[in-house]
């Protein structure tokens, strides 16, 4: 089941994006509507998976300094069971696969280099089917947002 949303929809999730503790009330004064209309289309949003409200840790403050990007190269055939593998550790952010037949990209936080290293060694080298691992750390974050930015229909 499609759910459409259309511009008061898309005022409100743009508010929401801006300050995720806007209050429905707060919204309403701001694109003109009732606070029970914000009210309703918020959970008929959230309900259809069309958005969903969360809180993100800034996992900096935790001491996990270092931004990983890994490139696994699988064995032919493995991509898709090594992606699911490596998707089970809670240590990996994000798992995703490539056009490639067989690349998995990983994307994680990393206390240290000693830390770096118990991941990979634990949740990524043990995995069948992993033929190399590739890193990448970056070396200074100049964005970082949980915000897929502004989407389009088109």
């Amino acid at each position: 089941m499609t759910t459409s949303i259309d511009e008061i929809d898309r005022q409100i999730i743009a508010l929401m994006q801006a300050d995720g503790r806007a209050t429905s009330k707060f919204i309403a004064a701001e694109i003109g509507v009732s606070e029970s209309t914000v009210a309703n289309r918020l959970k008929r949003l959230i309900e259809a998976k069309v958005i969903r409200v969360t809180i993100e840790e800034d996992v900096r403050f935790k001491g996990y300094d270092l931004y990983v990007f890994a490139n696994i190269r699988t064995e032919p055939g493995h991509r898709d069971a090594v992606a699911r593998a490596i998707a089970k550790n809670d240590a990996i952010s994000i798992v995703l696969t490539t056009v490639a037949a067989s690349e998995v990209i990983l994307l994680f936080f990393a206390k240290d280099h000693a830390n770096l290293n118990a991941i990979l060694d634990e949740a990524v080298a043990p995995v069948k089917g992993v033929r190399s691992i590739s890193i990448e750390v970056a070396s200074e974050i100049y964005k970082y947002s949980a915000s897929y930015g502004i989407l389009s229909d088109a």
